[in-house]
């Protein structure tokens, strides 16, 4: 449903992936991306959600809003774009 990404082209296998409930701290699912960088998780089409990525030696990086198409099986900005979070090495 998104898609985790390195700056410097390295693996993002590994990468935490905290998505909540948009404008709360509430966890609804923390995940890890796979060898690709890929997340999966399904969600409410009718909530908000705010997606986090952290890898250490990264820095992290926040995306939302974003919905949940479940037609798509995929979160989406509000362009209707699947989300792919780059990271950049921490200074």
């Amino acid at each position: 449903t998104g898609a985790v990404r390195l700056a410097d082209n390295a693996s993002p296998a590994g990468a935490r992936v905290l998505v909540r409930i948009s404008g709360t701290q509430l966890t609804f699912a923390q995940l890890v991306a796979d060898a690709d960088g890929a997340f999966s998780v399904a969600a409410a089409a009718d909530e908000a959600y705010d997606v986090l990525a952290t890898l250490e030696g990264y820095a992290p990086l926040a995306l939302g809003p974003l919905v949940y198409d479940a037609e798509q099986d995929r979160f989406e900005d509000e362009q209707g774009e699947r989300p792919i979070l780059v990271l950049t090495p921490a200074p």
